[in-house]
Parts: C-alpha cells; structure tokens; sequence
C-alpha cells in the first residue's frame, strides 16, 4: 500500500510540475506577444510621422513655389536700390 501512495505522490508532483512549467511557458509566451505588438505599434507611429512630414514638406514647397511667382523681382530690385541710397 506504502508504495502505491509512492506512486500517486509521485504522480501528482509531476503533473503539477508539468503544470508550473506550461504557466512559464504561457507566460513567456505573453510577454513574447505584448513586445511584438508594442514594435509594431511603434513602427506603425513612425511611419505615420513620416508621412506626415512629407505631406507638410511639399506643401510648404508648393507654397514657396506659389510665392515666388507672385513676387516682382523689378520690384525687389527698386525697394533695394531704394534702401541703399545714401
């Protein structure tokens, strides 16, 4: 009787060794998740900005562009002909 006892003992400290080792196992399993998600999360962030900066750098281009044309170098010339008269 002493060694069936033995036996379930045994028995059930492998099973809950077993059980301990699958929870580590989840647990890193989680963890290995959550990082993924978190790089993701990340990079999808980045590559938002960038766009976003893109977007605003050729604005701002097209806006200079639009500016230049309405400017009158003759009379940028005359305002600094203008200026530098003693």
């Amino acid at each position: 009787m002493s060694n069936h006892n033995e036996k379930t003992k045994h028995k059930l400290l492998l099973r809950q060794a077993g059980r301990k080792n699958l929870s580590r196992g989840r647990g890193l399993w989680i963890a290995v998740m959550i990082t993924v998600i978190f790089v993701i999360g990340m990079l999808f962030a980045l590559w938002t900005v960038m766009q976003a900066d893109r977007r605003m750098r050729t604005d701002l281009l097209q806006q200079a562009r639009v500016l230049a044309q309405a400017v009158d170098v003759n009379n940028v010339k005359a305002l600094h002909r203008h200026r530098c008269r003693p």
